[in-house]
């Protein structure tokens, strides 16, 4: 029985290790570059919540978002992505009224009032989006909403794959 020639030796012992290698760190920076991509968007998001909740007041018994058309542009301005928004008044377990916004944004499957902020990932207007509902109880119970298509987070997910299959 002959030995396996050098070509055959090198291939086995230093190219296969060396392509392991590679796969493995390519996983790695895919599923790291996806962890810390959804927490910017993420944290994008709820800051968005977190305006809209600041803008929440009670005026004759009913609450209103106190923001102009032209605040809530700057506030949903986006280049390539839609944004939508929605506020819930919540007045019983089954009984809602949409104070302002998108009645396309309904309530999340998980979400209750026990979990103050949820996200998921719905479809809006046939696109998939990234979506944060925030529970609030003061100045009265209500449910605000912001949504994000997710084209561009998508796009800075592929980019990072494919500068990690270079070589």
């Amino acid at each position: 029985m002959s030995k396996p020639s050098l070509r055959a030796r090198l291939l086995l012992h230093v190219l296969l290790p060396l392509l392991l290698t590679w796969g493995l760190g390519m996983a790695v920076v895919f599923v790291l570059a996806q962890h810390f991509v959804g927490k910017a968007y993420d944290r994008a998001l709820l800051d968005d919540a977190y305006f809209l909740a600041s803008n929440i007041t009670l005026e004759a018994d009913a609450l209103q978002l106190k923001l102009s058309s032209s605040d809530l542009r700057n506030l949903l301005f986006d280049q390539s992505e839609h944004i939508y928004f929605a506020v819930y008044a919540l007045y019983d377990e089954n009984t809602t009224a949409l104070i302002a916004g998108h009645a396309r944004l309904t309530f999340p499957r998980e979400f209750d009032a026990q979990n103050q902020v949820v996200f998921d990932n719905p479809m809006v207007d046939g696109q998939p989006a990234r979506r944060v509902a925030l529970y609030r109880d003061a100045p009265r119970p209500h449910v605000l909403m912001v949504a994000q298509t997710a084209r561009a987070r998508d796009n800075l997910l592929n980019q990072s794959i494919k500068w990690s299959l270079l070589p």
